[in-house]
Protein backbone atom coordinates (compact mmCIF):
# COMPACT_ATOMS: atom_id res chain seq x y z
CA UNK A 1 0.00 0.00 0.00
CA UNK A 2 1.33 3.13 -0.90
CA UNK A 3 1.36 5.33 2.10
CA UNK A 4 2.70 9.03 0.38
CA UNK A 5 -0.86 10.29 -0.02
CA UNK A 6 -1.32 9.74 3.69
CA UNK A 7 2.17 11.13 4.76
CA UNK A 8 1.61 14.28 3.04
CA UNK A 9 -1.74 15.10 4.72
CA UNK A 10 -0.22 14.26 7.97
CA UNK A 11 2.04 16.95 7.48
CA UNK A 12 -0.03 19.19 6.52
CA UNK A 13 -2.11 19.05 9.67
CA UNK A 14 0.73 19.34 11.55
CA UNK A 15 1.98 22.32 9.52
CA UNK A 16 -1.29 23.91 10.24
CA UNK A 17 -0.97 22.87 14.02
CA UNK A 18 1.84 24.21 14.08
CA UNK A 19 0.94 27.53 13.06
CA UNK A 20 -2.27 27.58 15.54
CA UNK A 21 -0.10 26.94 18.35
CA UNK A 22 1.87 30.53 17.99
CA UNK A 23 2.19 31.92 20.61
CA UNK A 24 1.79 28.76 22.76
CA UNK A 25 -0.53 28.44 26.11
CA UNK A 26 0.56 27.28 29.10
CA UNK A 27 -2.09 23.97 29.16
CA UNK A 28 0.04 21.42 26.99
CA UNK A 29 -2.15 18.58 26.29
CA UNK A 30 -1.89 14.87 25.80
CA UNK A 31 -1.14 13.32 22.67
CA UNK A 32 -3.30 12.44 20.31
CA UNK A 33 -3.29 8.81 18.05
CA UNK A 34 -4.17 8.74 14.46
CA UNK A 35 -4.74 5.72 12.86
CA UNK A 36 -4.17 5.54 8.77
CA UNK A 37 -5.37 1.34 8.01
CA UNK A 38 -2.88 -0.06 9.81
CA UNK A 39 -0.58 2.13 10.40
CA UNK A 40 -0.73 4.33 13.80
CA UNK A 41 1.17 7.67 14.89
CA UNK A 42 0.74 10.24 17.41
CA UNK A 43 0.70 14.34 17.20
CA UNK A 44 1.77 16.55 19.85
CA UNK A 45 -1.05 18.09 22.07
CA UNK A 46 -2.86 21.71 22.04
CA UNK A 47 -1.00 24.87 23.74
CA UNK A 48 -4.08 26.31 24.90
CA UNK A 49 -4.89 28.65 27.45
CA UNK A 50 -7.09 26.57 30.06
CA UNK A 51 -7.19 27.47 33.50
CA UNK A 52 -4.95 25.09 35.66
CA UNK A 53 -7.90 22.90 36.76
CA UNK A 54 -9.31 22.38 33.20
CA UNK A 55 -6.04 21.45 31.69
CA UNK A 56 -5.23 19.05 34.44
CA UNK A 57 -9.22 17.60 34.05
CA UNK A 58 -7.97 16.97 30.52
CA UNK A 59 -4.60 14.70 30.79
CA UNK A 60 -2.37 17.62 30.70
CA UNK A 61 0.28 19.27 32.26
CA UNK A 62 0.17 23.32 33.50
CA UNK A 63 3.50 25.74 32.75
CA UNK A 64 3.10 28.86 34.69
CA UNK A 65 5.33 30.44 32.28
CA UNK A 66 2.39 30.64 29.99
CA UNK A 67 1.02 33.07 32.29
CA UNK A 68 3.55 35.61 30.99
CA UNK A 69 2.86 35.17 27.36
CA UNK A 70 -1.12 35.90 28.34
CA UNK A 71 -0.13 38.78 30.41
CA UNK A 72 1.84 40.03 27.18
CA UNK A 73 -0.74 39.63 25.00
CA UNK A 74 -3.80 40.92 27.51
CA UNK A 75 -1.14 44.41 28.28
CA UNK A 76 -0.74 44.71 24.00
CA UNK A 77 -4.67 44.29 23.51
CA UNK A 78 -5.54 47.28 26.17
CA UNK A 79 -2.96 49.44 24.31
CA UNK A 80 -5.43 48.91 21.32
CA UNK A 81 -8.26 49.94 23.35
CA UNK A 82 -9.54 46.53 24.70
CA UNK A 83 -11.51 47.05 27.72
CA UNK A 84 -12.43 43.44 28.56
CA UNK A 85 -8.13 43.64 28.35
CA UNK A 86 -8.14 45.98 31.16
CA UNK A 87 -10.60 44.54 33.53
CA UNK A 88 -8.51 41.63 33.24
CA UNK A 89 -5.51 43.11 33.85
CA UNK A 90 -7.24 44.94 36.65
CA UNK A 91 -8.64 41.64 38.13
CA UNK A 92 -4.86 40.10 37.84
CA UNK A 93 -3.14 42.82 39.71
CA UNK A 94 -6.20 42.80 42.55
CA UNK A 95 -5.34 39.08 43.06
CA UNK A 96 -1.96 38.76 42.89
CA UNK A 97 0.48 38.00 45.49
CA UNK A 98 0.63 40.28 47.04
CA UNK A 99 -2.20 42.35 45.34
CA UNK A 100 -1.07 45.09 43.67
CA UNK A 101 -4.46 47.59 44.53
CA UNK A 102 -2.94 51.01 42.51
CA UNK A 103 -2.73 48.97 39.41
CA UNK A 104 -5.82 47.37 39.91
CA UNK A 105 -7.14 50.76 40.43
CA UNK A 106 -5.89 52.57 37.19
CA UNK A 107 -6.81 49.18 35.19
CA UNK A 108 -10.52 49.42 36.22
CA UNK A 109 -10.54 53.08 35.91
CA UNK A 110 -8.81 53.05 32.47
CA UNK A 111 -11.77 50.66 31.63
CA UNK A 112 -14.66 53.04 32.67
CA UNK A 113 -13.04 55.89 30.96
CA UNK A 114 -12.87 53.74 27.30
CA UNK A 115 -16.67 52.95 27.98
CA UNK A 116 -16.79 49.94 29.71
CA UNK A 117 -19.42 50.18 33.20
CA UNK A 118 -18.26 47.08 34.97
CA UNK A 119 -14.71 49.34 35.78
CA UNK A 120 -16.83 51.88 37.63
CA UNK A 121 -18.57 48.44 39.36
CA UNK A 122 -15.20 47.03 40.58
CA UNK A 123 -14.49 50.22 41.67
CA UNK A 124 -16.65 50.84 43.67
CA UNK A 125 -16.60 47.36 45.52
CA UNK A 126 -12.59 48.76 46.41
CA UNK A 127 -13.94 51.60 48.08
CA UNK A 128 -16.83 50.26 49.67
CA UNK A 129 -14.00 47.19 51.02
CA UNK A 130 -11.52 49.29 51.91
CA UNK A 131 -9.23 47.30 49.31
CA UNK A 132 -5.89 48.82 49.12
CA UNK A 133 -7.80 52.02 50.49
CA UNK A 134 -9.39 53.89 53.40
CA UNK A 135 -13.37 52.47 53.32
CA UNK A 136 -15.37 55.19 51.82
CA UNK A 137 -19.08 54.19 51.08
CA UNK A 138 -19.99 57.85 49.76
CA UNK A 139 -17.26 56.79 47.51
CA UNK A 140 -18.13 53.42 46.56
CA UNK A 141 -21.81 54.79 46.25
CA UNK A 142 -20.97 57.40 43.58
CA UNK A 143 -19.12 54.55 41.28
CA UNK A 144 -22.26 52.27 41.66
CA UNK A 145 -24.28 54.64 40.60
CA UNK A 146 -21.88 55.44 37.42
CA UNK A 147 -22.09 51.71 37.04
CA UNK A 148 -25.66 51.76 37.01
CA UNK A 149 -25.75 54.61 34.39
CA UNK A 150 -26.29 57.60 36.80
CA UNK A 151 -29.12 56.19 37.97
CA UNK A 152 -29.48 56.78 41.48
CA UNK A 153 -29.30 54.22 44.03
CA UNK A 154 -30.92 53.79 47.34
CA UNK A 155 -28.43 52.38 50.08
CA UNK A 156 -30.44 49.78 52.66
CA UNK A 157 -29.98 51.90 55.43
CA UNK A 158 -31.91 54.68 53.45
CA UNK A 159 -34.03 52.25 52.76
CA UNK A 160 -34.74 51.00 56.21
CA UNK A 161 -35.11 54.90 57.46
CA UNK A 162 -38.10 55.08 54.88
CA UNK A 163 -39.42 52.25 55.89
CA UNK A 164 -39.35 53.23 59.56
CA UNK A 165 -40.79 56.31 58.78
CA UNK A 166 -43.80 54.67 56.74
CA UNK A 167 -44.34 52.49 59.83
CA UNK A 168 -44.63 55.78 62.14
CA UNK A 169 -46.49 57.40 59.89
CA UNK A 170 -48.89 54.46 59.43
CA UNK A 171 -49.05 53.86 63.25
CA UNK A 172 -49.74 58.04 63.92
CA UNK A 173 -52.80 57.84 61.61
CA UNK A 174 -54.68 54.87 63.34
CA UNK A 175 -53.69 56.47 66.73
CA UNK A 176 -55.10 59.49 65.29
CA UNK A 177 -58.63 57.31 64.56
CA UNK A 178 -58.93 55.75 67.41
CA UNK A 179 -58.60 59.19 69.61
CA UNK A 180 -61.68 60.60 67.05
CA UNK A 181 -64.11 60.60 69.87
CA UNK A 182 -62.13 62.05 72.69
CA UNK A 183 -61.13 64.82 70.36
CA UNK A 184 -64.30 65.69 69.18
CA UNK A 185 -65.50 66.73 72.77
CA UNK A 186 -61.92 68.43 72.68
CA UNK A 187 -62.70 70.38 69.56
CA UNK A 188 -66.33 71.83 70.23
CA UNK A 189 -64.66 73.61 73.75
CA UNK A 190 -61.82 74.89 71.73
CA UNK A 191 -63.84 76.43 69.48
CA UNK A 192 -66.33 78.16 71.92
CA UNK A 193 -63.38 79.33 73.15
CA UNK A 194 -62.34 81.36 69.98
CA UNK A 195 -66.18 81.95 69.21
CA UNK A 196 -65.59 85.71 70.84
CA UNK A 197 -61.96 86.55 70.37
CA UNK A 198 -59.76 87.30 67.81
CA UNK A 199 -57.64 84.74 67.10
CA UNK A 200 -53.54 83.87 66.36
CA UNK A 201 -52.80 82.60 63.10
CA UNK A 202 -50.08 79.59 62.27
CA UNK A 203 -49.57 79.50 58.47
CA UNK A 204 -47.87 76.63 56.65
CA UNK A 205 -46.53 77.97 53.43
CA UNK A 206 -46.64 75.65 50.90
CA UNK A 207 -45.22 77.02 47.22
CA UNK A 208 -46.98 80.60 48.61
CA UNK A 209 -45.50 83.98 48.28
CA UNK A 210 -44.56 84.90 52.02
CA UNK A 211 -47.21 86.64 53.42
CA UNK A 212 -47.57 89.67 56.72
CA UNK A 213 -50.00 87.85 58.07
CA UNK A 214 -49.71 85.16 61.07
CA UNK A 215 -46.56 83.20 62.13
CA UNK A 216 -44.79 81.11 59.52
CA UNK A 217 -44.05 77.53 60.47
CA UNK A 218 -40.72 76.22 59.16
CA UNK A 219 -42.41 73.02 58.75
CA UNK A 220 -39.54 71.49 56.17
CA UNK A 221 -37.13 70.97 59.49
CA UNK A 222 -39.30 67.48 59.10
CA UNK A 223 -38.43 67.16 55.82
CA UNK A 224 -40.01 68.26 52.87
CA UNK A 225 -42.05 65.41 52.00
CA UNK A 226 -45.73 64.15 52.33
CA UNK A 227 -43.94 61.94 55.51
CA UNK A 228 -42.51 65.24 56.82
CA UNK A 229 -45.80 67.05 56.30
CA UNK A 230 -47.62 64.52 58.16
CA UNK A 231 -45.49 64.88 61.19
CA UNK A 232 -45.69 68.39 61.20
CA UNK A 233 -48.99 68.52 61.29
CA UNK A 234 -49.25 66.16 64.29
CA UNK A 235 -46.51 67.92 66.42
CA UNK A 236 -48.81 71.73 65.40
CA UNK A 237 -51.41 69.71 67.04
CA UNK A 238 -49.71 68.57 69.77
CA UNK A 239 -48.22 72.32 70.33
CA UNK A 240 -50.30 74.47 69.05
CA UNK A 241 -53.67 73.17 68.83
CA UNK A 242 -54.68 75.52 71.79
CA UNK A 243 -52.55 78.43 70.62
CA UNK A 244 -54.76 79.26 67.25
CA UNK A 245 -55.61 78.30 63.85
CA UNK A 246 -53.29 76.46 61.29
CA UNK A 247 -53.51 78.19 57.80
CA UNK A 248 -52.54 75.84 55.04
CA UNK A 249 -51.98 78.13 51.81
CA UNK A 250 -50.17 78.01 48.46
CA UNK A 251 -51.58 77.48 45.10
CA UNK A 252 -47.69 75.95 43.54
CA UNK A 253 -47.98 72.65 44.89
CA UNK A 254 -44.68 70.53 45.42
CA UNK A 255 -43.94 67.59 43.66
CA UNK A 256 -44.65 65.26 46.75
CA UNK A 257 -48.35 67.06 46.81
CA UNK A 258 -49.03 64.28 43.70
CA UNK A 259 -49.02 61.42 45.84
CA UNK A 260 -52.35 59.89 45.62
CA UNK A 261 -51.74 59.54 49.76
CA UNK A 262 -52.15 63.25 50.13
CA UNK A 263 -55.75 63.67 50.10
CA UNK A 264 -56.59 60.94 52.88
CA UNK A 265 -53.60 62.17 54.84
CA UNK A 266 -55.05 65.59 54.58
CA UNK A 267 -58.10 64.63 55.90
CA UNK A 268 -57.77 62.15 58.79
CA UNK A 269 -56.09 65.15 60.24
CA UNK A 270 -58.91 67.30 59.52
CA UNK A 271 -61.65 64.96 60.70
CA UNK A 272 -59.05 63.81 64.36
CA UNK A 273 -57.51 67.09 65.28
CA UNK A 274 -57.50 69.08 67.84
CA UNK A 275 -56.52 72.23 65.67
CA UNK A 276 -58.95 74.50 63.93
CA UNK A 277 -58.07 74.34 60.34
CA UNK A 278 -57.84 77.03 57.69
CA UNK A 279 -57.55 76.34 53.40
CA UNK A 280 -56.72 77.62 50.91
CA UNK A 281 -55.70 77.28 47.28
CA UNK A 282 -54.88 74.55 46.29
CA UNK A 283 -55.34 72.73 50.30
CA UNK A 284 -58.94 73.03 49.48
CA UNK A 285 -59.40 71.57 46.04
CA UNK A 286 -58.15 68.35 48.17
CA UNK A 287 -60.73 67.86 50.46
CA UNK A 288 -63.46 65.34 49.26
CA UNK A 289 -67.38 65.98 48.99
CA UNK A 290 -68.46 63.38 51.09
CA UNK A 291 -66.86 64.29 54.45
CA UNK A 292 -70.26 66.05 55.43
CA UNK A 293 -70.14 69.20 57.93
CA UNK A 294 -66.80 71.11 56.65
CA UNK A 295 -64.95 70.93 59.43
CA UNK A 296 -62.44 73.96 58.27
CA UNK A 297 -62.46 76.91 57.16
CA UNK A 298 -62.26 77.96 53.78
CA UNK A 299 -59.76 81.16 53.78
CA UNK A 300 -57.54 82.93 50.98
CA UNK A 301 -57.77 86.31 52.50
CA UNK A 302 -57.28 86.40 56.55
CA UNK A 303 -59.20 89.99 56.25
CA UNK A 304 -62.08 91.00 57.90
CA UNK A 305 -64.32 88.74 60.08
CA UNK A 306 -64.82 84.69 58.77
CA UNK A 307 -67.47 82.94 59.82
CA UNK A 308 -66.60 78.77 60.54
CA UNK A 309 -70.32 77.27 61.52
CA UNK A 310 -71.37 78.91 64.64
CA UNK A 311 -68.43 80.82 65.00
CA UNK A 312 -67.48 84.31 64.16
CA UNK A 313 -63.28 84.71 63.67
CA UNK A 314 -61.62 87.65 63.17
CA UNK A 315 -57.20 86.87 62.87
CA UNK A 316 -54.61 88.43 64.57
CA UNK A 317 -51.64 89.20 62.18
CA UNK A 318 -49.57 90.87 64.44
CA UNK A 319 -47.93 87.68 65.46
Amino acid sequence: MNLTPYLWVVFALSGCQNHTETPPGPCQLPPTTHFIGPQQFQSPGARTYDRQDQCLAKGGTYHASGRGILADQMRLAAQHGDTDAWLQLGRWAEHDQPPRFDDARDAYRTAYRLGHASGAWHLGRMAEHGMGQTIDPVAALGWYQKAAGGVRLVEASELAQARRQQTQLQQQLNDQQLALLQGQAQLDAHKTLLDASTSPLYRFDIGAPPTRCGQAMNWRDLGDSLSGFALALKQFDQHYADQGWLWLRGDQAPGWARDPLLPSVLADFIQTRRTAVALGGYWADLMPDDMGVQPWLLMDDPGGVHRAGHLRVRFDCAL
